[in-house]
């Protein structure tokens, strides 16, 4: 990885490139945790995608007024709410 691509990725240049007398043993934690942070992300959002085609598929997707991923929606929209307000 390049200092462009590491910037680009969201690891900041600082963090990692500090001339050339910083030690790898130091720059590899770093990398490390970011790549933990990354997984995180993707798993997120892969559950997220994954929800949302579950509703899609239960989803008529006709003039009917039920809809799962709009119930989906204000139940969420419910919970946050609810949330916020305790």
């Amino acid at each position: 990885m390049n200092i462009g691509e590491a910037a680009a990725s969201g690891i900041t240049v600082p963090a990692l490139w500090i001339g050339r007398k910083r030690l790898s043993k130091d720059v590899k934690p770093i990398a490390l945790s970011r790549g933990d942070e990354l997984a995180a992300k993707i798993g997120d959002l892969t559950g997220r995608r994954n929800s949302l085609g579950y509703l899609a598929g239960c989803c008529h997707g006709d003039n009917r007024s039920d809809c799962p991923i709009l119930d989906n929606l204000d139940r969420s929209s419910s919970i946050l709410n609810t949330k916020r307000t305790t």
